[in-house]
């Protein structure tokens, strides 16, 4: 995915062919190198924290206006948008760029992710299907469509980029606790499911050495519904010591628990221990 951090790599934009006039073509291979040198040391001075977001906005956004048809520029403005949530704008930025760097897979992929920031998950996953035709076996992009999938309800697509990102990097836990949330929430008994979702959280807590929240939160509550309560407790205040956020339902929500996970998890919540271990964390 396209990254800050790699912005001020880029090399310096290649001189124009002679199409006009000598002293234009100058005039614009001037303002082409000026507008590169202002958004370089826009990012520059944002690595190093000597601007803020929005400054670094500003100056980016300027070199876009002398340089409009670099799209290494566009699209670090795009990337600074999103920082700042303005999605939209984001959106013109990137698909400016898109425009002139058709093959770049990093900028469909950083559309893809305005997308699904923007609850538009079908146009989300159009775009990162776009991107891992020109780029594959990028995890963060498989993730992103995987989670696109999800919330399309389309949960063997879903799960098949979960596995695939799984393969990409088999050291990251995300994904395998994502199949975990998509196997409970499709809840095919056929198919067992919620036995399989058990074992997809087992596994992430078993790659993070039980330190994330997340994984042992989901175990603890599906062991409770399925009868071991005791089993759950105990896991659900150890999720619960790590990182008492995910007491909060909205946050759940945001981090892709679906309605029948949720459900279960408000009922998890509202136990005489659980509440009691929440009233000693605050």
């Amino acid at each position: 995915m396209l990254a800050l951090a790699g912005l001020c790599n880029f090399p310096q934009p290649a001189q124009s062919q002679a199409l006009a006039p000598y002293t234009i073509q100058l005039d614009e291979e001037r303002l082409e190198q000026q507008g590169f040198f202002l958004f370089r040391s826009a990012i520059e001075a944002f690595q190093r924290g000597a601007y803020s977001l929005d400054q670094a906005s500003i100056q980016v956004q300027l070199a876009s206006r002398i340089a409009p048809d670099n799209p290494q520029i566009l699209a670090a403005l795009g990337e600074l948008y999103k920082r700042q949530q303005n999605y939209d704008e984001a959106l013109t930025a990137l698909q400016q760029a898109q425009i002139l760097d058709p093959d770049n897979a990093a900028i469909f992929f950083e559309i893809g992710t305005v997308y699904l920031r923007q609850e538009r998950y079908r146009q989300a996953a159009i775009a990162l299907e776009e991107g891992l035709g020109i780029t594959p076996n990028v995890f963060g992009a498989l993730f992103d469509l995987g989670n696109a999938y999800f919330k399309l309800e389309r949960y063997e697509q879903a799960i098949a980029n979960y596995e695939k990102a799984a393969e990409v990097q088999d050291d990251l836990w995300f994904a395998i606790n994502n199949i975990g949330l998509v196997l409970y929430e499709r809840n095919d008994a056929t198919q067992n499911d919620t036995e399989e979702a058990i074992r997809a959280w087992e596994e992430a807590i078993a790659m993070t050495e039980g330190k994330e929240a997340e994984p042992l939160l989901a175990l603890a509550v599906a062991q409770f519904k399925a009868g071991q309560e005791t089993t759950g407790l105990d896991q659900g205040i150890r999720a619960l010591q790590l990182n008492s956020a995910y007491a909060d339902l909205e946050f759940l929500r945001e981090n892709l628990w679906g309605d029948r996970l949720l459900a279960d998890t408000q009922v998890f919540l509202s136990q005489p221990l659980i509440q009691s271990t929440l009233a000693q964390l605050r």
